[in-house]
Formats: structure tokens, C-alpha cells, sequence
């Protein structure tokens, strides 16, 4: 195939000159036939690329030249996927014959067969059966929820029902009669947040070791376990099978953890699987992209750099956290104290950037991770040691001795939690949980190694423990403090309520849509997607409720709305997350309808479409759904 790649590697003058030196540096070795090393350093600029709407089409290119090189390869199903990948991409893509072989052009051209614009309604391509109503699976209250679903062992599986008492606090699993797995109860302290399973389904793990994990299967899916779970890959599984276990794992964390809105970590990676070390480097390619919770002993390799790693037996990993999640200072205080024991990430598995600064033999792989628990942080979780700021402001009395308590950082009253006048001295400063806030008085937000500035909004992404006593005048509570300390959220879910939006002011411009993942008009959409809106300035989450819909695009009589959507909003990054809760109809055209009364942070509404009448919603976001 030699004469392909020398025609293919004249191709800088048909694409434009990539602004990426890795994918540069690709086409050199594709040119010069060395397609084993231009697949791997594509292969990581393909995942660098993800997620950025103003390089779609250096992605598409890194997608065309991977194809290409795994075709040199001779691997035409993978090389097909990735001619297919794309053209999804960069729709208007297509290869000149003065430019690509032959061989290139009919592989290009065999694997995008069929394919049409993503702006346009294709013919309706019916599911092979309707999504399955999650009201048929999942009964939820208040206080309380049950799923059916099927427990998988070995060689089988053991339909059963997992439920949540929220308020006697305990989980329950209840086995089918007749079948032989034992039923059993725990405390729900003692349950960690539920994740994926690495072979597919929803993986049920416990602190102390009170039960062994077990591997759970929605009861609409559960053939999937008839033969066992031995051997099951997530790659077997269908769209609906996927939803289904999402859906799962957001009812049950929001009783586990406390919260149950999507987050734009799960539209860009997906829901945590929980993996070791030795199997995320094993087979790293199933994991690439993809959002894990892996343990390892920690080291460090810079703390100006907040690069660490994560070993285990033989296989070591690059850990960095994420600069918007508020855990680097945290770490940085604690990285030492950590050095040699063994801690869980949360976070993104993917190559590491190949430009990006790092020391000589680093790992190839790393987890930009969002959230990390030691041992101790988790059995404090399971031991309930503390108080939580909702439970001290209702207490009636206060406590006369020191309490502990964890909030979010919020400086010198910089978000109005609490009325300016209620400030004691100018030194104090204000945490908060939900609803919740209270002044701290009698010690600045410093510690060994870090320092928070009362009057910047830049370090209102910590969260600190605070221990101290609490006294209440003029209806505020002052909590004497006499240790501060970085702390972790009391749960993975939990924020601040945001203050109501001030009074519109007349210069006040409205918010605008900044881009879309996938990106709408551009990329198609999966069948198992959760969308992110990103806007350009921060807005009143509270102002989403009930004014986000979604529908398809030409619906037909009788089709049941999106029930079961969900959507969250992440104030650091301005990114509003939209989960349809069901798998989505390939060919069929979603429509994100944004109503009137989406409000920005100042009070001004969202800006609507130019030629929108008075009485239309403000926007309405399309994505074409990709065919399975």
C-alpha cells in the first residue's frame, strides 16, 4: 500500500495546515510509513481534540489519518470506523483524487455509504423495540426508591429488587424466591457511590469490606446476564442497556451521595466504571475517553505542576487534578502526608498530552481527576464524624462545645449568602452548604502551605473543614473558630445554593449559547447522549426549572415525551447538562427547546434567536442522532 500513503501524505496542501504539532507530527510519520507511531500519537490527539468546538476539523483530520494508517495496517474494520468518525466531524469532508489513492478514496467512501448532512431529517429508522419506561422499572418517593434488576454471578443471574429506606437509612437487596442468591441489608453509610461495572451493569461496593461487590443488571436488560457476567464487555451491550444503567446509578447516588443532576464530566466521559490499575493498563483502549475510579499508592512528581502518580504491582499511572474541581490545593496541602499511601481518583482515563510539560519517563497515560478520597476520608464518611451546616444552623440549642463542620468556601460574603450587616469585623468570612450559611470569626482561611483571599472569587472553588464554637446573635450564627483545615465536599454532589439574581440593570448584556457538545449542525449525536450547553456568562440555575424540553423534531401521534430527563448546571464552567434519561431513535432529529424566562446571573434573559417571534421559545437546539 505504499503508493496510498505517499499520495496520502501530500494532504497538507488539500486540509488546512493543522495548528496542532502532534497531529503534524503524525503526518510526518505516515509520510515517511511509519503508521505504527502515527496511530499512536493520534490516537491521543484525537482525545485532546474531543470536546473542542473550534477544532472540529483538526479532529476530523486526526480521525482521517488514523484511518489511514490502521489501512496501511491492513485493520480495514478499525480504519473504517474512523473514516466514519471523520466524516462526522466535519460533515462537508471529502477526498480528492489528486490527492488520495484509490484505496483510500473506496475505504473513505465504503464506510461514510448512506451517510447525509447532519442538518438535515433523515427517513425514520424505527428502534428495534420502544425504550422500555423507566416507570416500569424504578419506583421512587421522597424518601425512599426500588429498582428491579438482576444480581450477576458467575454463571448466571438472580432477579431480585435494590432499594433505599432514606429514612431508616439502609439498603436493601430482596432476591426473587426461588433463585439462589441471599438477600441482605446494610447501613447506607457503609455504601460507596455506585459506578459501572467494568463488563457492563452497575457495580454495588461497600466500606470496610461489609459485603463483596456485587454487579447489578436493570431488570429490562438483564439477558444480558443470563449466561453470567463472566467474559461481559460493555462493548456488548445496547444504547438502551447503557441508559438503563445510567439511570440507575443516578437514583441510587442521589440517596448514597446526596445529589442526582447530570454534570458535564458525564456528557464528555461517561459514568465512573470502577477498574484497578492492572486493567486500565492492560487494555487502556477500552478505557480511553472514558471516566474510572482506580486506587494506587500516590507519589509525587511535582507539586508546582500538580502532577502525581498512582502505582500498583508494576503499572503506574499520571494523576492531575482537574483545575475547575477545587481539589488541587487540597491536595497540594495534603501531598505530602499522602506520599506512599494508597488513595482513589475519580477522573478522566486518556493519553496524556504529549506537549505538555512532565518528567522524563512519565507514564503515557493519565487521570485528570475531579475527585480523590484516602482511606481515612472514606470511613470518616461511613463513621457519619461530623455535622453538617443545615443540622447546626436548625439545632435548638446550639452546641456549647467545639463542632465540626465542612461548607464551601464563599470569602467575605462575596455572594450575598447573608446580609452585609451581619459582618462582625472586616476579617470574617462565610462558608455554606445548599441553603445553608454561617460567618467564621477569629481565624483567616490559611493553613500549612495555603492561603484562601477572602475578596477573591477565584478561591471560592474550596471547601474547608471548620472546627469551632457556635454562637448565635441577631439571628446569625458565628462559628469561633479554632482550626481550619482544606477539606473535600461532605458529598461528591454537594454546592451551595446560588443567591437569587440581582435587579436588571439597563447595560446589562444578555448571556448567549457559547457552544454545544456534541456540537449541533457539526457533529451527530449517539444514541446513549448527554448534551452540554456551555454559556457565555454565568446563569441563574434556578431560572432552567421546567423551561428545558426536549422533543424530536417531526414527532408522530402518541410519542411519549423525554419523562424521565434530567438536567444539572455547573456554575464554574457556565455549563448547563441535559440527560434525555432514554436511548435516543437513530435518524431522528432532537430538539433542545430553551422557554422564555432562562435568566443569566444579573437577571437578563437569555438571548434569543434572531428571527424568533414574541411568543416562540427563545432557542431551540438540534442534533441528528447517529444510526447504531
Amino acid at each position: 500500500m505504499i503508493a496510498a500513503v505517499l499520495v496520502a501524505a501530500l494532504t497538507l496542501t488539500f486540509l488546512q495546515a493543522p495548528r496542532d504539532a502532534d497531529l503534524a507530527q503524525a503526518i510526518t510519520f505516515i509520510g515517511n510509513g511509519d503508521f505504527e507511531a502515527a496511530e499512536t500519537v493520534l490516537r491521543a490527539v484525537t482525545v485532546q481534540l474531543e470536546g473542542q468546538p473550534g477544532r472540529m476539523r483538526e479532529l476530523a483530520d486526526a480521525y482521517l489519518y488514523l484511518a489511514i494508517a490502521q489501512l496501511e495496517q491492513e485493520r480495514p474494520k478499525e480504519a473504517a470506523r474512523n473514516f466514519y468518525e471523520a466524516r462526522r466531524r466535519n460533515r462537508t469532508l471529502s477526498l480528492s483524487k489528486y490527492e488520495f489513492s484509490a484505496e483510500v478514496r473506496r475505504a473513505f467512501d465504503a464506510a461514510n455509504a448512506g451517510s447525509a448532512t447532519v442538518t438535515e431529517e433523515r427517513p425514520l429508522v424505527p428502534a428495534p423495540r420502544p425504550p422500555v419506561p423507566v416507570e416500569e422499572w424504578i419506583e421512587k418517593s421522597t424518601n425512599s426508591v426500588a429498582l428491579r434488576m438482576a444480581l450477576g454471578t458467575e454463571s448466571g443471574k438472580c432477579d431480585g429488587v435494590i432499594s433505599i429506606d432514606g429514612t431508616v437509612k439502609e439498603l436493601k437487596w430482596m432476591t426473587t424466591a426461588g433463585t439462589p442468591c441471599e438477600s441482605f441489608t446494610v447501613p447506607l453509610a457503609g455504601v460507596r457511590p455506585v459506578t459501572a461495572a467494568r463488563g457492563g451493569g452497575v457495580a454495588l461496593s461497600f466500606v470496610k469490606q461489609l459485603r463483596p461487590t456485587v454487579v447489578l443488571m436493570p431488570a429490562p436488560s438483564a439477558d444480558f446476564f443470563e449466561a453470567g457476567i463472566d467474559g461481559l464487555t460493555r462493548a456488548d451491550l445496547t444504547d438502551d442497556a447503557n441508559v438503563q444503567i445510567r439511570n440507575a446509578i443516578r437514583h441510587l447516588n442521589q440517596f448514597i451521595e446526596g445529589g442526582s443532576s447530570p454534570g458535564i464530566t458525564e456528557s464528555l466521559y461517561g459514568v465512573a466504571v470502577d477498574a484497578s490499575l492492572a486493567e486500565l493498563m492492560d487494555t487502556p483502549g477500552a478505557f480511553d475517553g472514558s471516566t474510572v475510579r482506580t486506587q494506587g499508592k500516590f507519589e509525587i512528581v511535582s507539586r508546582d505542576r500538580n502532577q502525581y502518580l498512582l502505582t500498583a504491582e508494576t503499572f503506574t499511572v499520571l494523576v492531575v487534578p482537574d483545575p475547575d474541581a477545587g481539589v488541587a490545593a487540597l491536595l497540594r496541602a495534603e501531598a505530602q502526608q499522602l506520599r506512599g499511601q494508597v488513595i482513589e481518583v475519580t477522573g478522566a482515563f486518556k493519553r496524556r498530552n504529549l506537549a505538555a510539560p512532565v518528567d522524563k519517563g512519565a507514564p503515557e497515560f493519565e487521570v485528570q481527576f475531579w475527585r480523590y478520597e484516602t482511606a481515612a476520608s472514606i470511613e470518616d464518611t461511613f463513621s457519619g464524624n461530623r455535622m453538617s451546616i443545615e443540622d447546626l444552623v436548625d439545632a435548638d440549642p446550639l452546641p456549647s462545645t467545639p463542632v465540626t463542620v465542612i461548607g464551601k468556601f464563599r470569602g467575605g460574603n462575596l455572594f450575598a449568602d447573608l446580609p452585609y450587616s451581619s459582618r462582625k469585623r472586616s476579617g470574617d468570612w462565610i462558608i455554606k452548604d445548599d441553603l445553608f450559611a454561617i460567618w467564621v470569626t477569629g481565624k483567616d482561611p490559611e493553613g500549612d502551605g495555603w492561603s484562601l483571599n477572602v475578596r477573591a472569587t477565584r478561591d471560592t472553588v474550596n471547601w474547608l473543614r471548620v472546627t469551632g464554637v457556635p454562637k448565635l446573635e441577631n439571628g446569625f450564627i458565628y462559628l469561633a473558630a479554632t482550626d481550619v483545615a482544606l477539606s473535600r465536599p461532605p458529598t461528591p454532589t454537594s454546592s451551595p445554593d446560588p443567591p437569587p439574581p440581582p435587579a436588571t440593570t439597563a447595560k446589562a448584556q444578555p448571556a448567549e449559547i457559547m457552544f454545544t457538545i456534541p456540537v449541533q449542525g457539526v457533529e451527530e449525536a449517539a444514541a446513549d447522549s448527554v448534551f452540554a450547553v456551555q454559556f457565555t456568562k454565568a446563569m441563574d440555575a434556578n431560572s432552567f426549572s421546567g423551561r428545558v424540553q426536549l422533543r424530536y423534531a417531526r414527532a408522530v401521534a402518541g410519542e411519549r415525551a423525554f419523562t424521565n430527563s434530567a438536567i444539572g448546571y455547573d456554575p464554574v464552567r457556565r455549563v448547563l447538562t441535559i440527560d434525555p434519561g432514554e436511548a435516543l431513535l437513530g435518524g431522528r432529529v432532537l430538539e433542545c427547546v430553551l422557554l422564555p424566562g432562562i435568566r443569566d446571573s444579573e437577571g437578563v434573559e437569555l438571548k434569543g434567536a434572531d428571527t424568533r417571534a414574541p411568543e416562540e421559545p427563545l432557542q431551540i437546539l438540534r442534533w441528528t442522532i447517529a444510526s447504531r
